[in-house]
């Protein structure tokens, strides 16, 4: 977990210093007062993860990690800001490309993992408690500045398109609320995602609705990721294909590569479930 909050601190410091010259470079008094707030909101972001970091210091507290930061999700998320950095250093960065900066960034993995390091927190300390809503409220911000900026078409577009669901559908079956918040934050800006806490809820979902994936956890209450399958398969469903699973329980290695199924364990890389979901999405 201290791994994570060090790659945010990093990036909330990069997102605030890009948003405070931004507004000391554009002259539209709406710009730039958007991007004063979006400063503002970085650097209590920053404060939010220096604060965890402490916490967790303070407390000697230890997190299985759910995911691996790669090195290709962490560079993807700040070349955006160097990229148009870049163009403000050398005086060539209009207001278009400062909203695609915000809407690239912003709607990135980039807030998914800052919520799940605060959901994660919350449950532990009531310090982190009221973090996720005013996340909620600094996109808010964006959207409302994007519905009065002239010539906005584009960017309305771009806001729906990054907001559709698809017709697409993903169920997430795991007993750890942490983990169902994250990877739903990870997909439904793309697909339409429901989620079960038990193998037993999962099950009575599939039964009932056609899902494309399913991201499934191993150690669940009243019904196992090993008998979730085995009576999926009982019950007719052809799950083999779409199935993945997502575990820290390495004695289950086996029933994998017995039955040929995609999974992965914990900590794993945000980079490559997402890939392996496009892929099996792609297949349907």
């Amino acid at each position: 977990m201290l791994g994570i909050i060090d790659f945010l601190l990093t990036i909330e410091k990069i997102a605030g210093d890009t948003y405070s010259q931004g507004a000391n470079y554009f002259k539209d008094n709406k710009l730039v007062n958007l991007l004063n707030m979006l400063a503002e909101d970085e650097a209590f972001h920053f404060h939010i993860m220096g604060s965890a970091s402490d916490y967790i210091k303070r407390n000697n507290l230890k997190f299985n990690d759910v995911i691996i930061l790669d090195e290709e999700t962490k560079n993807k998320i700040t070349n955006i800001f160097y990229h148009y950095l870049d163009l403000l250093n050398k005086k060539e960065l209009n207001e278009f490309d400062m909203m695609d900066c915000i809407l690239e960034s912003e709607y990135s993995e980039w807030n998914d993992i800052f919520l799940y390091v605060i959901t994660s927190l919350s449950k532990i300390s009531n310090e982190f408690k009221y973090v996720a809503a005013k996340m909620q409220y600094h996109l808010n911000k964006i959207e409302k500045y994007i519905l009065i900026m002239d010539n906005n078409k584009d960017y309305i577009l771009k806001l729906q398109n990054i907001k559709r669901i698809w017709d697409k559908k993903i169920l997430i079956i795991d007993d750890e609320d942490s983990v169902r918040f994250l990877l739903r934050k990870m997909f439904e800006k793309k697909y339409m995602v429901d989620e079960a806490s038990d193998g037993e809820e999962g099950l009575e979902l599939l039964k009932n609705k056609y899902y494309d994936v399913i991201l499934s956890d191993i150690d669940m209450p009243k019904k196992t990721g090993v008998e979730l399958y085995k009576d999926s398969l009982d019950a007719g469903l052809n799950i083999k294909e779409k199935i993945i699973y997502i575990t820290a329980n390495k004695e289950n290695e086996k029933f994998f590569k017995v039955n040929n199924l995609a999974y992965f364990f914990k900590p794993f890389s945000v980079k490559d479930i997402k890939q392996l979901v496009e892929n099996i999405i792609l297949k349907t």
